[in-house]
């Protein structure tokens, strides 16, 4: 009986603790992509303000601010235009936006409060003897691996909209297509795999000082482009 007893206690601390844990990362992960959604709101606040954006204060705003960013900040000729390869484009920019958000929501508030609760709930495995530590332990290394598997799948979706995003604003301040192609590939594969944001956010900060291009040059690049296009085709 006090054998029963102390098994169960043992099971509801742990379970304690491991929803204070799971909290606080999550409060850590809300103040952190807060901190680093208004870091990044300086210098845009700043390009956008040079840019004549009346709006230009919306880059503030957090989930409408990235809105705001990805497609009310663009101003070359195909800034309407999401184009991610030649071959995968579209000229409605804010789909890219909800495929960003859409996959999201989706998988921290449906998927991944499903594992949380298959996770949680595969505690009282534990309390089987012999292959009851087994069993929980292997579903917990599993869930360990889907949770990152799913986490990466976040951070790749908005690492490809924030590529196009980052590579259009060097479009607008600096006149080298191609460079600015290969400047915003380097940062987002760092950001994939290292910094987390920070390395977009520091190049933003260098360039927010420049003036925009003139916006017939803008366009005379645009076109030249739009015909080097159908020239592959």
């Amino acid at each position: 009986m006090n054998t029963t007893v102390s098994e169960s206690s043992s099971v509801i601390i742990a379970l304690s603790i491991y929803f204070l844990m799971f909290f606080a990362f999550f409060l850590f992960a809300v103040l952190i992509s807060l901190a680093t959604h208004f870091a990044e709101a300086i210098p845009l606040y700043k390009l956008a303000k040079k840019m004549d954006r009346k709006n230009a204060a919306l880059v503030w705003i957090p989930v409408f601010g990235s809105y705001f960013r990805l497609y009310t900040l663009m101003n070359i000729a195909s800034g309407k235009d999401f184009v991610l390869t030649q071959k995968i484009r579209t000229d409605k920019r804010h789909l890219s936006f909800l495929a960003g958000v859409g996959t999201e929501l989706i998988i921290k508030f449906v998927i991944m409060p499903i594992l949380m609760t298959i996770l949680t709930f595969s505690a009282f495995l534990g309390l089987i003897p012999v292959v009851g530590p087994i069993l929980f332990f292997g579903i917990y290394i599993l869930g360990a691996f889907l949770c990152m598997i799913l986490n990466y799948a976040i951070i790749i979706t908005y690492a490809l909209i924030r590529y196009v995003y980052l590579r259009d604003v060097l479009d607008i301040f600096k006149a080298d297509k191609d460079t600015n192609n290969t400047t915003s590939i380097l940062i987002t594969l760092i950001d994939i795999f290292a910094t987390g944001g920070f390395a977009r956010i520091i190049f933003l900060y260098t360039i927010m000082n420049r003036d925009p291009i003139p916006e017939e040059i803008t366009d005379e690049i645009a076109e030249e482009s739009a015909e080097a296009e159908t020239v592959s085709v």
